[in-house]
């Protein structure tokens, strides 16, 4: 069931485009120059994007299915789960798509993936952990086949056009007979509208702020090793370097990325220190990390609308 009866799900689905500056720490990773999909979500206007896509953006812009083009402001980050929320500055429809019931999707579950441009059939292929190496763990994340093009921000719909995901990444994933084939993982979309009211009223997420450290680790071949570090972060100010690898936190050995990552947020809330050993060409080394919340980091603020 949709927000409104007489329209169809793309009017709820509008293209964005994002500018942020060469100066924003994420500006040589992620673009300065941004595109995806935002879908609207509520009937105030709110509309929910993948995060990366407008972090650190000095400009957002959203065009409906009919041209119409509204400035929006940010509203809040929800850096946990990757996405965002954001609101037109002036009215560009009012359809709106409902959350759907993420309990009722099992592998084989026949989805539809939208964006601003295209949709396409698909199914779920998987739902399991997902690992980013920018200190982001999903416990569970929907990985579908075939993939769609231009998925940042795409919709997973399902058979009643309500809104079950929202596109993060093109990957491989396995379908029938073991055959790997280009498909997407979506981050399943489950803000209530208690929460929803508390990112509007807040501009924030209401989940505590896990420490962050501004790092990116991959795991390779068994070894975690330090990938990147955003310039003037916890890590780079610590001393910590591209091409470190790390073996503990606070004293216990860390194996895989999940592991290292989880074994940070347990030490306390953002500001914590993060007690981390390290090898650098064959030297063990110690460092005490300063760890700060990220939504302090970005380079935008959020617009708080209460």
């Amino acid at each position: 069931m949709s927000g409104n009866k007489i329209e169809t799900p793309s009017a709820a689905i509008l293209s964005i485009r994002a500018m942020v500056p060469e100066s924003a720490a994420t500006a040589g990773l992620l673009g300065t120059e941004r595109e995806g999909t935002a879908v609207r979500i509520s009937e105030d206007g709110l509309l929910v994007t993948i995060g990366y896509l407008v972090v650190d953006a000095e400009e957002v812009w959203l065009t409906n299915h009919l041209g119409e083009v509204s400035q929006a402001w940010i509203v809040a980050h929800d850096f946990d789960v990757g996405l965002a929320i954001l609101k037109p500055s002036a009215p560009i429809g009012n359809y709106w798509l409902r959350a759907g019931d993420l309990e009722e999707v099992i592998p084989g579950t026949a989805l539809r993936a939208s964006n601003a441009f295209n949709s396409i059939d698909c199914a779920v292929v998987g739902k399991r952990e997902f690992v980013g190496r920018w200190e982001y763990v999903l416990d569970e994340a929907l990985f579908t086949a075939p993939g769609i093009e231009d998925w940042s921000g795409s919709a997973l719909l399902n058979e009643h056009d309500e809104l079950l995901g929202i596109g993060s990444l093109a990957t491989e994933v396995q379908a029938a007979s073991n055959v790997v084939i280009q498909g997407n993982m979506f981050v399943p979309f489950c803000l209530g509208d208690d929460e929803l009211t508390f990112m509007r009223d807040h501009g924030r997420a209401s989940n505590s702020p896990r420490p962050w450290m501004g790092t990116l680790v991959q795991d390779f071949q068994g070894q975690l090793i330090v990938a990147g570090i955003y310039k003037d972060c916890p890590a780079h100010l610590a001393g910590v370097e591209p091409g470190d690898i790390i073996l503990s936190v606070d004293g216990e050995p860390v194996k895989q990325l999940a592991q290292f990552f989880r074994s940070v947020w347990l030490l306390g809330e953002a500001g914590v220190v993060v007690p981390l050993t390290i090898e650098r060409q064959g030297t063990k080394m110690k460092y005490k990390l300063n760890s700060v919340d990220r939504h302090l980091f970005q380079l935008s603020p959020t617009r708080i609308l209460n």
